[in-house]
């Protein structure tokens, strides 16, 4: 099954390695399918993590399963040129190694809905840092009016979670600290588009996140215990992790970010949420009280008011 899965991903990293962006339609799809694939990934992580694993754990073998499906994929080049694989290496943290951990960690105390909604603040940050560094985007007075709605949803959800379900708020401000950490990945992405293909973007981003990670287990050991490793519980969701929520994602993902922009494409993390809200109630029987459920709807609206509020240069 492993064999048949990474050889339609060769199939699909061949039609992404063309130098044309995807149609805008097939861009919007592909963006959809991704978020709610990574919608479902907050839910797989805090059953992993009730089965035994830690926040690295799991970023590291979902990680490891991501490269190689990746490098029997992809084997080459090996390296990128001049600069450039210094510019892989920084990705490989943000949207990597620091990005899964701040994401994992938050989840050990806070709700799976909670952080979901907590990273989908990505777009904001993608915008703001995109004006400052790139200085081609320009916001209208809907992105700033959005700003601020979504800025109140994430007090809703911070404190609200404190105060009625006994969430300890550095959970929820870990997750804020992803979305920020991903929105530095979309922006750093961007001059390496046309440079090289996405696949192989895709492929050293997995590389150097195993690389800045191996530090992390020098305070924690990584889990190798082979029977809790191959529990039917526990390897098909890796799996899932690894060959289709890391290694076809992050390729489709990138091939979008190319295709419609950076700022765009971050706007599409707004609908991740609400697949981990309804999974979360369903499957870890999350508890929801009107006043986070006001938030995350001022977090939607306040995030689909900054995309419109989005103009270029």
């Amino acid at each position: 099954m492993i064999v048949s899965i990474i050889h339609s991903q060769a199939q699909m990293t061949q039609y992404l390695q063309s130098e044309q962006p995807v149609e805008t339609k097939l861009a919007y799809a592909m963006a959809v399918f991704t978020v709610a694939v990574w919608g479902l990934t907050f839910i797989n992580t805090k059953l992993l993590m009730q089965m035994g694993l830690t926040a690295a754990d799991i970023v590291f073998y979902r990680t490891a399963i991501a490269w190689i499906g990746l490098f029997c994929s992809c084997p080459r080049p090996l390296l990128a040129r001049g600069t450039d694989e210094l510019r892989l290496a920084i990705l490989g943290v943000f949207g990597g190694s620091a990005y899964f951990l701040l994401e994992n960690t938050a989840l050990e105390t806070s709700q799976a809905g909670n952080v979901s909604f907590l990273v989908s603040s990505s777009p904001i940050f993608a915008v703001l840092l995109g004006m400052i560094f790139y200085r081609d985007i320009k916001a209208s007075w809907r992105f700033w009016i959005g700003s601020w709605i979504a800025l109140a949803g994430i007090v809703c959800l911070l404190y609200n979670g404190v105060l009625e379900l006994n969430l300890w708020p550095w959970g929820d401000i870990l997750g804020l600290a992803a979305g920020l950490s991903w929105a530095v990945y979309s922006l750093l992405l961007r001059p390496l588009f046309g440079r090289y293909s996405v696949d192989f973007i895709t492929r050293k981003v997995m590389f150097w996140t195993l690389v800045s990670l191996t530090p992390v287990f020098a305070f924690e050991p990584l889990t190798t215990d082979w029977e809790l490793l191959t529990r039917w519980e526990v390897l098909p969701q890796l799996l899932f992790l690894g060959l289709i929520a890391q290694t076809l994602c992050f390729t489709l993902w990138n091939d979008v970010t190319r295709s419609i922009g950076a700022a765009k494409t971050s706007n599409f993390l707004y609908l991740c949420p609400v697949v981990t809200v309804v999974a979360g109630v369903w499957l870890l029987d999350e508890k929801w009280t009107p006043v986070m459920l006001i938030g995350c709807a001022l977090v939607l609206v306040g995030v689909w008011l900054c995309h419109r509020g989005i103009k270029r240069k």
